[in-house]
């Protein structure tokens, strides 16, 4: 069966507050999640009014702004900071894995601005640091592996399974489409999870997970 993905636009007025403009640095990268891409132009006009040089963001999507979860490389721009339009702070957290840049934020859907700073990735980096070592010291380890094309790492999870079972490791694979991490819960047994798809998704779970590349990498 055949899937079409239909993006939903935001129809929405959008005023950003002026306390939020004030504090905004003057060279910025301007980005949205997909259902804020039509307001982008209009909003890097209103700031390039108020005196900042904007540029939109370039990644990985074909639509001039869009940041996508995946996002997490070096950009290469002299712009002091990052501003985000879009809800959540899951896509700007992706700037500052490479970036030693400030990521401003506002919400049109609730109102809410901030400011993500380097000194919010601690708080990961700490549980990436203990999720290792349940890896090394875990005897029961689950693979989460997806079905979505671009994300289906099947091959170098088998391999990682035969790795882990040299190890004297008992390894289950969970095999689905979209990876629910609440869903691990269902699964106590499970000492530490090992994530095979999309690498943002470790970011979500406060239980015991790493990426594929980090756990091949502790085994070599």
């Amino acid at each position: 069966m055949k899937s079409l993905f239909i993006p939903t636009e935001y129809v929405g007025k959008i005023v950003l507050p002026e306390e939020l403009i004030r504090s905004l640095p003057k060279k910025l990268i301007l980005c949205s999640s997909v259902q804020f891409l039509t307001q982008l132009y209009k909003l890097k006009k209103e700031l390039e009014k108020q005196g900042k040089k904007v540029t939109l963001f370039n990644g990985r999507s074909r639509n001039p702004g869009q940041i996508l979860g995946c996002d997490n490389f070096k950009v290469k721009n002299n712009a002091e900071a990052f501003f985000f339009l879009g809800d959540g702070t899951f896509h700007p957290t992706a700037l500052l894995y490479e970036n030693e840049k400030d990521v401003f934020y506002y919400n049109p859907l609730s109102g809410k601005t901030g400011v993500l700073c380097i000194k919010d990735l601690e708080k990961i980096k700490i549980h990436e640091k203990v999720s290792m070592a349940k890896f090394i010291q875990g005897r029961k380890i689950g693979l989460l592996i997806s079905t979505k094309p671009g994300q289906n790492s099947i091959k170098t999870a088998l391999i990682l399974k035969k790795k882990l079972e040299k190890e004297n490791k008992e390894v289950f694979l969970f095999i689905i489409d979209n990876i629910n991490l609440q869903e691990t819960e269902n699964f106590p047994f499970i000492d530490c999870w090992v994530n095979t798809a999309c690498s943002r998704i470790a970011e979500d779970t406060k239980k015991p997970l790493i990426n594929l590349g980090s756990a091949l990498n502790l085994l070599k």
